[in-house]
């Protein structure tokens, strides 16, 4: 981004020119320009995200997130410890983690999850959903809202938003 007093050339994102000091935060921000974009600019996620996400503590046995999951037919849970965001358990953290063939052995959620999983905020935008969805190669994302976990937004609900706009 260039510094419209000085010519600059400033890395993306940052809120004052780096040679002269001028607020240009607001200056890179695109405006919509058709219903696409708009979409991805202008819907936050806490309109898409699914509130109240199911929550496992850390040291579960994986067999009650099996339950869980399976009762709720949901594919990802929130891992918490002492009311914290510690992780995320994924159907996909199961199929390449949990060894079938060996169930004598009791797994906690703590052997498979994914820790410190990738977060969004509910005003973040749906552009900002897809962009980590895809850079970050993950189908789930926990809202976070002041360090509590206020929903969970899946690359399905994602394509249920979008689809409409790109298909109309």
């Amino acid at each position: 981004m260039h510094c419209p007093i000085c010519d600059y050339e400033n890395l993306p994102g940052v809120d004052q020119c780096g040679d002269c000091g001028w607020e240009i935060g607001d200056a890179d921000v695109p405006t919509p320009t058709d219903a696409l974009s708009a979409l991805l600019l202008e819907t936050q996620i806490a309109e898409i995200a699914t509130p109240a996400p199911l929550c496992i503590d850390v040291d579960a046995p994986v067999a009650v997130a099996l339950d869980l999951m399976r009762e709720h037919n949901i594919r990802a849970l929130i891992v918490m410890q002492e009311g914290a965001l510690v992780g995320i358990l994924t159907e996909r953290d199961l199929i390449l983690k949990l060894d079938p063939w060996d169930p004598g052995t009791t797994r906690l959620v703590s052997d498979l999850m994914t820790p410190n999983p990738i977060v969004v905020k509910p005003e973040d935008t749906l552009g900002t959903a897809v962009h980590r969805l895809c850079v970050d190669n993950v189908r789930f994302l926990p809202v976070v809202d002041d360090q509590r976990v206020v929903g969970i937004v899946a690359l399905r609900d994602v394509l249920h938003r979008l689809v409409p706009t790109l298909t109309g």
